[in-house]
């Protein structure tokens, strides 16, 4: 098994390489500021770890162990909104409505999650997009 840096760096990649569905262009922008955030990503790191020690191999895991960071990160932007917590600043930064405004941020964090399914379902079953989203 690897070490939790080396899951790390495996997650970061996999959020580096994230292409959004083209439809989602125009939000890349706001959706990347929302991810550069940082973070511990203890989940994605945790759904990595849980594959090997299952005897699954964590570049199999990615794409699922990304998707739960999505909604992770959906999850915050939306709970940063003026509707919400009406948070200025995440992790020591702006936050995204802060800086891309109320409406492109709440878009942005609406893609995350949709992206996030949309990598679920890249695997030969539906259970994992099912479980996501449960």
């Amino acid at each position: 098994m690897r070490a939790p840096d080396e899951l790390r760096a495996l997650v970061e990649q996999g959020l580096a390489d994230l292409t959004p569905t083209a439809s989602l262009d125009g939000l890349s922008e706001a959706m990347r500021y929302a991810l550069a955030g940082g973070g511990k990503r203890i989940r994605p790191v945790l759904c990595l770890a849980t594959a090997e020690a299952a005897g699954g191999r964590a570049e199999d895991a990615l794409p699922a162990a990304v998707a739960l960071e999505l909604v992770h990160t959906f999850s915050l932007v939306h709970d940063d909104l003026p509707a919400m917590d009406d948070d200025a600043e995440r992790r020591g930064r702006p936050s995204a409505h802060v800086v891309f405004g109320e409406g492109p941020a709440l878009l942005a964090g609406d893609a995350l999650l949709a992206e996030a399914v949309r990598l679920a379902l890249t695997y030969g079953t539906t259970g994992i997009a099912r479980e996501l989203v449960e």
